[in-house]
């Protein structure tokens, strides 16, 4: 269906409102923006072990972070910039390439994000009982 709408709108419109096309670096962005996510999510879901409350720590943490960032101008200019997901992924949403810094910043806030929550998860899951 949605192919089909595609075609009657391109017979019906000569100057269409989008493109289909994309640079190299927005398909890496998009690569890098699908596995933060995910790993994000993984992090949060072997940190908590109950799915429920993994969705919402996935949800309501970064959201929560990010209105810190906006609210207290001293915490965004020096610390939300490098541990906010949404401030560290803004950059990767474009179709050009990301500069070193913002590589650097993705880093640092996958480090806190993915990395601490996916290792502490590990441990529990090693040391929990097998049942």
């Amino acid at each position: 269906l949605g192919a089909l709408a595609n075609i009657v709108a391109d017979i019906a419109y000569t100057d269409p409102a989008g493109a289909w096309s994309f640079t190299a670096a927005g398909l890496l962005n998009s690569f890098v923006l699908q596995m933060f996510g995910l790993l994000l999510g993984f992090g949060f879901a072997a940190l908590i072990l109950n799915t429920p409350g993994a969705i919402v720590a996935y949800f309501a943490l970064p959201t929560a972070l990010m209105l810190l960032t906006e609210l207290v101008p001293w915490f965004g200019d020096n610390v939300g910039q490098w541990l906010d997901p949404g401030s560290t992924n803004a950059p990767f949403q474009s179709g050009d390439w990301a500069t070193g810094g913002e590589w650097a910043r993705l880093i640092v806030s996958a480090m806190v994000w993915i990395a601490i929550p996916l290792t502490l998860g590990v441990i529990r899951v090693l040391r929990s009982e097998v049942k």
